[in-house]
């Protein structure tokens, strides 16, 4: 004869235990199956993460990860040269823009120190009611004939002094015509005869860095001062 609830638990288990009463021996499917179809699931869901952060880990050790470099990184040959091609390309771009730069600026410069020492010479002739001379110097002192210039000079007043000097750039030649120029106390330049004093100051650079390699400082009419520059073909 059977046992009681055992025999019997088998088909239990697959009717399933309903209703109020629960024979012995009753063995409930969905409180043993539900769990392991919930670990299955979850395992499931862990073993491919898992999977992958060791994947992820191996990358960043072998420094493969983003395009790195395990060791010791460098150039290749073909790199090298392809970056010194473009290199010297931009260098060859850049030096002869920078040469005109600096020979227009050093131009700018100096036409614009001997505009200043003009004006001054005008306001310090008024100033002082007395005669005010602009002229070439060799030595920063006294006033030269000599054709090259090395110093600019404003000089006189009541006590014929040197008001203001400047040293000539020695990239830059200088030329000269209708200088020294004497502003008297009215503030205008004359010349020798009494006339309204013209004179023109050329600046010049040998070369074809600007195309405008010359200034010419004009002074006419007395006071009118104008800065022009000059295409001189790379010439002086």
């Amino acid at each position: 004869m059977p046992t009681p609830g055992i025999g019997r638990s088998t088909t239990l288990a697959g009717v399933g235990c309903s209703g109020g009463v629960r024979p012995f021996g009753c063995v409930f499917a969905p409180s043993v199956a539900q769990p392991v179809e919930s670990e299955s699931g979850l395992a499931m869901l862990i073993v491919p993460l898992v999977r992958g952060r060791l994947m992820l880990s191996r990358k960043r050790q072998t420094g493969v990860l983003n395009g790195g470099c395990a060791g010791q990184c460098g150039f290749t040959l073909v790199e090298l040269m392809v970056t010194v091609l473009v290199l010297s390309i931009l260098v060859g771009i850049a030096i002869p823009s920078m040469t005109g730069l600096i020979n227009t600026n050093r131009l700018a410069g100096q036409a614009n120190e001997l505009v200043s020492a003009l004006q001054v010479a005008r306001s310090e002739a008024i100033r002082q009611n007395a005669g005010v001379t602009v002229c070439a110097s060799t030595d920063g002192l006294v006033c030269s004939d000599a054709g090259t210039w090395t110093h600019w000079l404003v000089r006189g007043g009541r006590d014929n002094e040197v008001i203001q000097s400047g040293l000539i750039n020695g990239s830059v030649r200088i030329s000269a015509a209708g200088y020294p120029v004497r502003f008297r106390a009215d503030g205008l330049a004359r010349s020798a005869a009494g006339g309204l004093a013209a004179a023109t100051i050329t600046l010049c650079i040998p070369t074809t860095r600007p195309a405008q390699n010359q200034r010419q400082v004009t002074l006419s009419r007395g006071s009118r001062i104008e800065v022009v520059p000059v295409n001189g073909g790379g010439a002086c």
